[in-house]
């Protein structure tokens, strides 16, 4: 049981530590619409963007580059596309 709060807490920080640049990188590659194009496209991005904020998904992806001795910072950018999948098919 020990060993299991250890790691709940390990994976705590990780998240802590990440989720900054996560939330940031969402909203950098959001793909925004003109505005005089499509308003109600881009107020849906923004629903669904506040909608999940654990980001399982982008979180999982990171660990996964780290499990392999890789960087977070450098499968941001495939693990905002996994968040935007998985929140288009909500």
């Amino acid at each position: 049981m020990e060993k299991f709060k250890e790691k709940n807490i390990e994976y705590r920080q990780f998240v802590e530590r990440h989720k900054p640049s996560i939330e940031n990188a969402l909203r950098e590659y959001l793909p925004i619409a003109p505005s005089n194009i499509e308003t109600e496209f881009n107020q849906a991005l923004d629903e669904l963007l506040l909608e999940d904020e654990m980001r399982f998904r982008a979180v999982l992806t990171m660990l996964g580059a780290e499990l392999v001795e890789g960087k977070a910072s450098d499968v941001l950018p495939s693990a905002i596309a996994v968040e935007y999948i998985f929140l288009s098919s909500k």
